[in-house]
């Protein structure tokens, strides 16, 4: 006996539900941080002519930077508890009580004070003089996906280097890494160039060319063949000042691209984001969470000084409100969690990145 259509609806419902729409928890994330979505490019520092607009545009370079790095993982699978510790190592400057470079609010305090030590200094001195100072060593050169920092060779060359050109002043230097989008390393990989910017202070100016052409050839040639030594005196009006304290301390939120010479035409540089991956900004990022503020800075005469004051000043905002949302990662942890989050992401290749501190 076959059943009437009547029978054959009892029981069904006639409703127009739709199931719900899986949550994509990183994207969820990075709506939540950048509302209104990817941040602008921040434009020329040398464009900021007054001395609030320098730390605008530090600021804004690490959001791009930051953006970069979660739009990198956006659609990766990571666990919750995993994603919700890289937001809190980049965003809460309390989550370890590691310096980490990769922690925004940590550098923006940072450019604060500095900027505030080098205004300070030229009111008290109106005869003191400031450069900055580039020093890029290619024997430095490693790769993004299997990093060696060569932090005590580097900085021990450098500052020899910087102390011979103002041997009665001072200087204050970050140790910086960026990548290549259009160079990959021998060993696999984006080619990474570890580099020196220095902020030199000094009365005595005399040495500057005798000291750069001798050094020089204590230095290796780099992959774009660049001058070694670069040396750009600076103007000590407060708008320079600020400008010189936000460019050490810049956040890493363009590639480089190096077009070699070709057809009698000279090579040159560019920062064109068209061949961005922004995985490789999180592999940056995961770099700069292993290495800390006093493992990339170093200094000499006052310099020594206004670095100390930086480190327990930031020592200070890393121990804030530590009682209420406690540490997402002990500072030994961190390599440990690199390594996992590499193993996450399906990246054997990522090595964990060996920091030579000696």
């Amino acid at each position: 006996m076959k059943k009437s259509p009547e029978s054959k609806r009892i029981g069904k419902t006639n409703s127009t539900k739709k199931p719900k729409a899986k949550v994509n928890p990183g994207k969820q994330n990075l709506a939540l941080r950048f509302p209104d979505g990817e941040p602008p490019d921040p434009g020329s520092l040398w464009d900021c002519e007054t001395v609030e607009a320098p730390r605008i545009w530090l600021e804004r370079g690490y959001q791009r930077f930051n953006y970069k790095e979660l739009k990198g993982i956006e659609r990766r699978t990571l666990p919750d508890d995993t994603r919700g510790k890289v937001d809190k190592l980049l965003f809460d400057p309390s989550a370890t009580s590691a310096l980490m470079m990769a922690n925004t609010d940590l550098m923006l305090m940072a450019f604060d004070l500095l900027a505030d030590y080098f205004q300070a200094m030229a009111i008290a001195d109106p005869e003191m003089k400031f450069a900055l100072v580039t020093i890029i060593d290619g024997e430095d050169g490693t790769s993004l996906d299997r990093p060696t920092i060569k932090l005590g060779t580097s900085q021990s060359k450098a500052g020899k280097t910087l102390k011979s050109l103002a041997p009665e002043g001072g200087y204050f230097a970050v140790t910086e890494s960026s990548f290549f989008n259009s160079k990959r390393h021998e060993t696999g990989g984006r080619f990474v160039q570890p580099h020196t910017h220095a902020v030199l202070f000094t009365r005595d100016v005399s040495k500057f060319a005798k000291v750069t052409a001798k050094h020089t050839l204590r230095y290796s040639s780099n992959i774009t063949d660049a001058e070694p030594i670069v040396i750009k005196p600076v103007a000590s009006n407060p708008a320079n000042l600020a400008r010189m304290a936000a460019y050490v301390l810049k956040a890493p939120y363009k590639a480089c691209n190096w077009c070699p010479p070709k057809d009698g035409k000279k090579g040159f540089m560019n920062h064109s984001e068209k061949g961005d991956r922004n995985i490789r900004y999180f592999r940056m990022a995961l770099l700069r969470m292993m290495l800390t503020f006093e493992d990339c800075t170093f200094a000499s005469g006052k310099g020594r000084e206004i670095r100390t004051t930086l480190i327990k000043a930031l020592r200070t905002l890393a121990s804030t409100n530590v009682i209420c949302n406690g540490r997402a990662l002990h500072p030994d942890a961190i390599p440990t969690f690199v390594t996992e989050i590499s193993k996450q992401l399906g990246k054997d290749r990522w090595a964990l990145p060996v920091i030579e501190r000696t």
